[in-house]
């Protein structure tokens, strides 16, 4: 089913956002809404509709998916900190608790997998995300997506609500 999507992008230039913005579906316009920090952080810690108008408009908006692009920039806590998760997580769920809840999160620097001696194991790098592990341990599912040479890859480094999912 069609649902309302609202992209949350921080510290993202207007130039990349506006291209992003194009290559939308322009007939879907209705169903997809953008909040976006050129420079700056959202806190976590407080979140307050009713202080921030993009937030008011984007609960009016109703979506039914809110993506968070990036996990790094809506926090000013320490992102190895195992409580950090705890409150972030809290706090987006405290803001839209009927909606399914998408960040962005990079890796870790690692070397790519590979099946070598002394290659990462897959294993490891599928859970690379940066910070505590506590990020993917809270979390549903975790997707990780790759691109290896213009070939995107996207492997499920968790899923909590069915069986393992082969990459794609």
């Amino acid at each position: 089913t069609k649902g309302k999507v609202l992209y949350i992008q921080v510290n993202t230039p207007i130039q990349e956002q506006q291209a992003r913005l194009r290559a939308t579906d322009i007939e879907a316009a209705d169903q997809i809404a953008f909040l976006s920090l050129e420079h700056g952080m959202l806190d976590s810690e407080h979140l307050v509709p009713a202080r921030d108008p993009g937030l008011t408009e984007a609960k009016r908006f109703a979506p039914d998916v809110v993506i968070v692009d990036t996990l790094r920039d809506v926090h000013t806590m320490e992102e190895i900190d195992s409580a950090t998760v705890t409150k972030v997580y809290g706090a987006w769920r405290e803001l839209f608790p009927e909606t399914t809840l998408v960040f962005v999160h990079h890796d870790r620097k690692l070397p790519p997998p590979s099946a070598g001696k002394n290659g990462t194991p897959e294993r490891y790098w599928l859970e690379s995300a940066r910070g505590s592990s506590t990020w993917l341990g809270n979390a549903d599912s975790g997707l990780h997506l790759t691109d290896a040479k213009g070939s995107l890859t996207l492997s499920f480094s968790k899923t909590r609500t069915c069986a393992p999912i082969a990459p794609m």
